[in-house]
């Protein structure tokens, strides 16, 4: 009888992980993915490119480190936008024309003539503006 009990004990030991596995998994939160994380700062940095510039810059530049890091370009190039809008939004010129011409690099690189016109037409309207 004994035996029989041991037995059962070590059974039940076994199976008990996996039955709670899925109530365990379930209770945990969910970790965002890198990629989600970058498109959450870059969709800040966004929002207040123009209201709070600084905040910006905070936010497009932690996106900017990160989609580096994962190589990706389109991100990389938003990034880009966004630290040019926001320095404009700062008055300072020659941040501005470095960060749209780098984004202007990836996107023609990219073979994407319609950012790239875009951000050539905002780069002319920053500068026409001066």
């Amino acid at each position: 009888m004994n035996r029989f009990y041991y037995l059962l004990l070590i059974i039940s030991l076994a199976i008990i992980p996996f039955l709670y596995s899925p109530m365990l998994q379930a209770q945990q939160p969910v970790s965002k993915t890198k990629k989600e994380m970058i498109l959450d700062l870059l969709e800040s940095g966004r929002r207040t490119y123009n209201s709070d510039p600084d905040s910006s810059i905070l936010y497009s530049s932690e996106a900017l480190k990160h989609a580096k890091s994962l190589n990706v370009r389109e991100d990389v190039a938003v990034a880009y936008k966004q630290l040019a809008i926001a320095y404009n939004s700062k008055n300072e010129y020659e941040k501005v024309q470095i960060y749209f011409d780098k984004a202007i690099d990836i996107y023609e690189a990219e073979n994407d003539q319609e950012n790239v016109v875009k951000l050539q037409y905002k780069k002319a309207k920053v500068y026409s503006s001066i």
